[in-house]
């Protein structure tokens, strides 16, 4: 076994949020035991996220490239995301130099949902990555589409400019980091003269941010196609992210938590 490539597919868990070192001994055992040199192996961990079952299963494969025989790659991750209530889904995530997705942010995409916003594969353009609503024909599994800048021309910091919010120093920076992370961002809106607060949304597929009230009206759109459904007057954003109850740490902790303890989460490598 090359221990250089194990070390960098430990490395590269790691960074993902996956510590268990059972995770970590349970890919070396399968590069070690010589069955898969022509073929993928798995290993999987299961977690919790508040009263969210996790399970996240890597494919790992020996490289195709004569130079690099003795080398193994993270090909895949696939989450099945169990929520309280409703039914389980499954997520196939790539992986590769430009797009990585963390542990966090693979619940958050699955939970709510929301895009992110990555490099393409080869580091050269911004993409959005949101998660198919349907599994394509013949998969039970859905897939992570990504919406190139350069095919859009979706240019966040523009159409928050086409919003009716005042943004304070420093707070229009902090809502694109937050959009880009996934993390709806609410504002302070005044309507037909009531102040309430709305959430911002980014819509790749449709190349446009969503502004949507607390009854899921889309109060106002940044495309062509934008629409108004009350009067908006500008007010200070006093923006704030978007609480969705389970913070995404919750993942990452709960995951990493020795199982042997008899309180808090359950975990479980395999």
């Amino acid at each position: 076994m090359n221990q250089e490539n194990y070390q960098f597919i430990v490395k590269s868990m790691q960074d993902l949020g996956f510590d268990d070192p059972r995770l970590h001994q349970l890919v070396k055992q399968k590069i070690e035991s010589g069955l898969f040199i022509d073929k993928p192996f798995t290993v999987s961990t299961t977690g919790t996220a508040g009263k969210d079952k996790l399970k996240f299963e890597f494919n790992v494969q020996r490289s195709t490239d004569p130079n690099y025989e003795d080398y193994y790659n993270i090909k895949h991750i696939t989450m099945t995301l169990t929520p309280e209530k409703g039914e389980a889904v499954e997520i196939r995530f790539p992986h590769f130099k430009a797009q990585k997705y963390p542990l966090d942010q693979m619940y958050q995409m699955g939970k709510q949902n929301e895009p992110v916003y990555k490099k393409d594969r080869y580091e050269k353009v911004g993409v959005w990555a949101k998660v198919n609503s349907q599994p394509l024909e013949g998969e039970t599994f859905m897939r992570v589409r990504t919406y190139a800048d350069d095919v859009t021309n979706f240019n966040l910091s523009r159409h928050l400019d086409n919003l009716p919010v005042k943004w304070a120093n420093g707070e229009k920076e902090e809502a694109m980091q937050d959009l880009r992370n996934g993390i709806p961002v609410t504002v302070t809106v005044k309507l037909n003269g009531n102040v309430e607060t709305d959430t911002i949304k980014v819509s790749p597929q449709l190349n446009s941010l969503i502004m949507i009230n607390k009854d899921g009206q889309v109060v106002q759109r940044t495309n062509n196609n934008s629409i108004s459904l009350q009067t908006v007057e500008e007010l200070p954003a006093q923006r704030k992210a978007e609480d969705n109850g389970v913070k995404a740490k919750e993942v990452v902790e709960n995951m990493n938590k020795p199982q042997q303890e008899s309180k808090g989460p359950k975990k479980k490598v395999g």
